[in-house]
């Protein structure tokens, strides 16, 4: 039988999925927008910080980043760094302050989060 993961290593696990799904992210966004906007402010974040402080930082940013505003006008919400947060497995290591920053970032530009 295996063993069941500490609190600590599946908050591990979880740290590591959100760096690489945000390392992915660079990626995605690029293709989704055919190449017109690339994140790379974003990209140095996740490279600078990793995935978890970088996801933090951005999201808590006063505003919005000018990515997250250029994805949303490029209509591609659910490749916001606000959206994956909410939408991952990882949700719920997030601190409460930034899942509900990041869900009202995203009613406040019409995205229905689930």
């Amino acid at each position: 039988m295996p063993d069941t993961p500490s609190p600590q290593e599946e908050t591990d696990r979880l740290c590591v999925a959100l760096h690489k799904r945000l390392t992915q992210l660079f990626f995605d966004v690029s293709t989704e927008s055919d190449g017109s906007y690339k994140p790379n402010y974003m990209r140095k974040q996740v490279g600078d910080l990793g995935g978890y402080d970088a996801a933090c930082n951005l999201v808590m940013c006063t505003g919005g980043t000018s990515g997250f505003h250029k994805l949303i006008g490029l209509q591609l919400p659910k490749l916001t760094v606000e959206y994956i947060i909410l939408t991952g497995p990882w949700r719920d290591i997030m601190p409460d302050e930034v899942v509900e920053r990041a869900r009202n970032r995203l009613q406040e530009v019409g995205v229905v989060v689930p």
